[in-house]
């Protein structure tokens, strides 16, 4: 259900957009068809709130139900639909919505040789060398790459018995977080 839906002006009806896909910009996406909402009357932007509930029956047929929250009132609607597929058409969509619901295989780690932390770790930055050194076996390889230098970096400065740690401790974080949430 999504209720974030309000009349963007004085009108008289609303069309809500429906996209099929995967992209985070609706836009990006297949437009599939809308939602027309025919309001009581032209009110003030905002003055109508509803929430949109789409729902698959049985048969697989997409359907929609549009509630007003001002007075927790079902309207009436339709949903227009423009997408027209053969029998063959929707077979190799069914299929490959049936593969995509398959469970994935886990990723094998890549064969990077990637350095044990060292014993000689200081306390304060084990937690983050030990977090790295686990998810370098799960990048791929661009990320991968990203972290495996600052951790190199900061494992080679322990082994050569630097004391002075917490810039390369600091640059391996960033690279850490970056990497683990990525823009």
């Amino acid at each position: 259900m999504q209720d974030n839906f309000i009349n963007g002006d004085a009108y008289t009806s609303v069309d809500v957009l429906i996209f099929q896909g995967e992209e985070r910009v609706a836009f990006d996406n297949t437009l599939i068809g809308k939602v027309p909402i025919e309001l009581p009357e032209a009110r003030e932007r905002g003055y109508y709130k509803f929430a949109v509930t789409f729902s698959l029956d049985q048969n697989g047929l997409l359907g929609v139900e549009v509630k007003c929250l001002n007075d927790n009132q079902i309207w009436r609607t339709e949903l227009v639909c423009r997408v027209r597929m053969s029998e063959q058409q929707l077979k190799v969509r069914g299929d490959e919505a049936e593969r995509a619901m398959l469970p994935k295989p886990p990723a094998r780690p890549r064969p990077v040789a990637i350095p044990s932390p060292p014993e000689a770790t200081p306390a304060d930055h084990r937690r983050i060398v030990q977090r790295s050194f686990k998810v370098l076996g799960q990048l791929g390889p661009d990320e991968q790459a990203r972290l495996l230098a600052p951790y190199k970096a900061y494992v080679e400065a322990v082994e050569a018995g630097a004391e002075d740690l917490e810039d390369l401790a600091d640059a391996l974080e960033d690279a850490f977080h970056a990497v683990r949430r990525p823009a």
